[in-house]
């Protein structure tokens, strides 16, 4: 089954020292990759990003805004579990019913907030894998 998901990156760079300089910071050849591990209804979903960053010695903070067809859930309590657990922070603007068939259900976005996991010698490395559900289909 082919995954379809649309993602937008939001990515905010803050100077974790004082500088004079009057230029921002920028981001070049940002590489988004993803993989679905898992088999049948439960799977894993992970993200991954690297890039390049034209100052050092930044704190770099993203923001992954996720929109998710019918066929696919979030359970809202499992990520919060996680994020008991050191699981990345999430924010969901709409109740999800897990419960509801893919023929019934709408499209949904949310938000994955994640931090650097490296921003040394201008590079910053990224990761976060979040549990994803397919929902079930009609019989035709």
């Amino acid at each position: 089954m082919k995954l379809l998901l649309q993602v937008l990156l939001v990515i905010s760079l803050a100077l974790s020292h004082a500088s004079g300089e009057p230029t921002c910071p920028t981001l070049e050849g940002v590489t988004l990759s993803r993989e679905v591990f898992k088999e049948g209804y439960h799977r894993d979903l992970t993200t991954s990003l690297h890039g390049n960053i034209t100052r050092s010695g930044l704190e770099i903070r993203l923001i992954l805004v996720e929109t998710f067809p019918p066929g696919f859930y979030i359970d809202q309590y499992e990520l919060a579990n996680l994020k008991s657990f050191g699981g990345p922070e999430t924010q969901i603007l709409e109740a999800v019913d897990v419960e509801k068939p893919a023929h019934l259900s709408t499209e949904f976005n949310f938000f994955i907030f994640i931090e650097s996991t490296d921003a040394a010698d201008d590079q910053f490395v990224a990761s976060v894998s979040l549990p994803i559900h397919l929902r079930y289909h009609s019989l035709r």
